[in-house]
């Protein structure tokens, strides 16, 4: 009785988010994803005590997401393929995610897997799960933290994120102007979209008992490259640190892991030729950053990151975004031999007000998280009593869906 009294939340909001996803889409809705992941959760327990084939099943695991988006079950992520082409695969990406993990960590169980792998709202958010067998009683306290993070998650998601969706329709013109605007508000729109959704998530989760973890902190507060891939998307990050780096950096040296750490994050993201850019990009962006923190001459090496870091990230989303290899080339042409013509939309573009309230919005808390970054840390500044009711009354004047998660295709 205590058992089941213990997981009476969890149960209760599983059943409710199946419920939601059948109403928003149909019965066959990631149907393939459940089959999968209990067919795992069967030969996991056949072969766990075996711990080559316990790491192969884990790797093989990891490597779904890849197949699927090269045999065109899935489409490559890059933020603009939210379709119904694979919806009996909904949630395979983080889905196997998760599981990769806990087969390699040896920890994967039908709790984890009925409760949390397969938790509807982990679909779209990612976290890595933790054990669920702690369940901390829930008080006041603990409620209003939180409350806190859903309210912060709900505003960055349906207010700052939604605000600046009028600004997407960039990503279809190669002018240069136009492509370097298009980098900057989409890196903008995926922190706000992703980091809004994950952090609902994680507030609604730990309201009902499952111990989860941040996946963002701040990315812009960083003052490198290798800092911002600290704060960023920390639960693939730790996928990838405990599969990858660890073992790999025994055998290879720094810059080959690095390498292979940000292919294998590509390859998951989609087996396309803008991903393979886009890993060589930013592994190559790391290895760069990580030297220039050597240098005999500390604040130049400063200087080098700081000036390198806005670079690195929007020419990285530009690439992340494109996945028409010739479209994508036509871009970064543009964008390195730029001719500024006076005929980009940017150029022309007139903003309604509520488009312009929004980057006046997200300008200030961008300003906020990059200069004032200690009073920023886990967004404290935003998760006080007064700031969450603020918040609150902005959600109910202005909030809408946009266009929904930017991750949530698959």
């Amino acid at each position: 009785m205590k058992n089941i009294s213990r997981y009476m939340f969890p149960i209760l909001l599983i059943i409710f988010s199946y419920f939601y996803l059948i109403s928003k889409n149909d019965y066959s809705v990631a149907t393939n994803t459940i089959l999968l992941a209990f067919s795992i959760l069967v030969a996991y327990r056949v072969c766990k005590f075996n711990k080559k084939i316990r790491l192969l099943l884990a790797y093989t695991i990891f490597a779904v997401t890849p197949v699927l988006t090269l045999t065109g079950q899935i489409g490559a992520l890059t933020g603009f393929t939210r379709s119904e082409k694979g919806l009996p695969w909904l949630g395979v990406s983080f889905a196997t995610l998760g599981i990769a993990y806990l087969v390699y960590k040896e920890k994967l169980n039908l709790r984890e897997t009925f409760l949390n792998i397969l938790q509807p709202l982990r679909f779209s958010s990612g976290p890595v799960v933790n054990d669920t067998s702690h369940h901390p009683s829930l008080s006041i306290a603990r409620s209003q933290i939180y409350f806190s993070w859903l309210v912060l998650g709900a505003f960055f998601y349906s207010v700052l994120a939604a605000g600046l969706t009028p600004l997407l329709f960039l990503k279809t013109s190669t002018y240069a102007l136009d492509v370097l605007v298009f980098g900057i508000v989409f890196e903008i729109y995926v922190y706000l979209n992703f980091a809004g959704i994950s952090f609902m998530v994680y507030g609604l989760l730990n309201l009902v008992g499952i111990s989860t973890i941040i996946n963002f902190n701040t990315p812009f507060a960083s003052k490198d490259i290798i800092e911002y891939w600290q704060r960023w998307h920390l639960s693939f990050g730790a996928v990838l640190k405990e599969m990858f780096f660890n073992p790999l950096r025994k055998h290879l040296g720094l810059g080959l892991t690095i390498l292979m750490v940000f292919m294998m994050s590509a390859m998951w993201h989609g087996v396309t030729f803008n991903f393979i850019a886009w890993g060589l990009f930013h592994g190559t962006g790391w290895m760069i950053a990580y030297q220039a923190s050597r240098l005999p001459w500390p604040r130049l090496g400063f200087w080098i990151n700081i000036i390198l870091l806005p670079i690195i990230i929007v020419v990285g989303r530009i690439i992340f975004s494109e996945s028409d290899t010739s479209i994508l080339i036509t871009k970064l042409s543009a964008l390195f031999a730029p001719d500024w013509s006076r005929d980009a939309y940017v150029a022309n573009l007139a903003l309604d007000l509520k488009t312009t309230i929004s980057i006046i919005a997200v300008s200030i808390y961008l300003t906020t998280e990059i200069l004032f970054f200690k009073i920023s840390h886990r967004y404290k500044h935003l998760r006080k009593k007064i700031c969450t009711t603020i918040l609150l009354i902005l959600i109910a004047l202005f909030g809408s869906t946009g266009l929904e998660s930017v991750y949530g295709a698959r």
